[in-house]
């Protein structure tokens, strides 16, 4: 039988084989294959030793598919933990929702809570720009939810806290008051003056004679004043510095159209495409979580 040199370059016998003519051998001579004295077992020996190396070798030996495995793996970790970050950011973010209360505008790295926001062209409504009356009053009272925006919550208002939008519009409506009632007092104190002047005095002036309608409405809230909504001068003024600070607050940055229509001295902003929080669905929510049942502005 050939010597057999497992790391030679010439020809290497297969395995299988040098077992067999190993057992061959051992067979003709009658010798006992599990003496350690026997002569087979040095090419034996040489195999086992070869096979210790080849596997070692093995073991040492970096692998592709190992290596597309790993990378697999690190970049499954990378995304699931990105995902459960994303998903434990929401869940502790309590300014974005809960209970669908619509928060504080996000911050400029988190994700806008577009189902809370509407695309919306501004239109001009004189109903709200009218002298007061009982239908504009309506108008202005509806826009103030049931609890007129004074809510607790849970988590949010274990205390009773008013949702800042109502009390802005509450404010602006009593700016409005004041502003009507005012020019509608100077109004009449003209016609009034209007009645004692000789037509042909030199005193006269045309706008004098304007044509005076009575506001039955305004009439009543002069007669109650304790009825009325911002005729006290300490109020106005309160609400004069209020919103200045709640516009300063929210800080649109909407980009109108500065287009001057005929007869305009200014750009009105009408016609221009802004994005809106979804005002009803504040609305809906304070009356979810009103604190109390009172209605009106007022």
């Amino acid at each position: 039988m050939q010597h057999l040199n497992p790391f030679s370059n010439s020809k290497t016998t297969p395995y299988h084989r040098i077992s067999k003519e190993f057992s061959e051998n051992d067979s003709d001579r009658g010798l006992d294959s599990g003496s350690a004295t026997s002569p087979a077992l040095a090419p034996k020996d040489d195999y086992e030793n070869e096979k210790d190396y080849l596997i070692g070798r093995n073991l040492h030996r970096p692998r592709r598919s190992s290596k597309l495995r790993h990378t697999f793996c690190y970049l499954f970790a990378i995304v699931v933990s990105m995902l459960v970050g994303l998903v434990l950011g929401e869940m502790f973010r309590v300014e974005y929702e809960i209970d669908g209360y619509i928060g504080a505008l996000p911050q400029l790295s988190s994700l806008p809570p577009s189902k809370y926001l509407r695309d919306v062209v501004w239109q001009q409504n004189d109903t709200f720009a009218q002298e007061p009356s009982a239908i504009t009053e309506k108008a202005w009272a509806d826009l103030i939810p049931e609890g007129r925006g004074f809510v607790t919550h849970p988590k949010l208002a274990i205390e009773m806290k008013s949702v800042s939008v109502f009390h802005e519009i509450h404010c602006l409506h009593g700016i409005r008051t004041a502003y009507f009632t005012s020019d509608y007092l100077y109004r009449k104190l003209q016609h009034a003056q209007s009645q004692t002047l000789d037509p042909k005095s030199p005193t006269d002036h045309p706008h004098i004679h304007e044509e005076f309608v009575i506001n039955a409405f305004l009439e009543e809230q002069i007669k109650h004043p304790e009825h009325a909504h911002g005729l006290a001068t300490g109020h106005v003024k309160h609400c004069f510095d209020y919103l200045r600070q709640a516009l300063m607050c929210a800080a649109d940055t909407n980009l109108e159209d500065t287009s001057v229509e005929d007869g305009e001295e200014g750009a009105p902003g009408w016609g221009s495409k802004r994005v809106c929080r979804d005002f009803d669905a504040v609305k809906e929510w304070s009356k979810k979580w009103r604190e109390g049942d009172g209605m009106g502005i007022v």
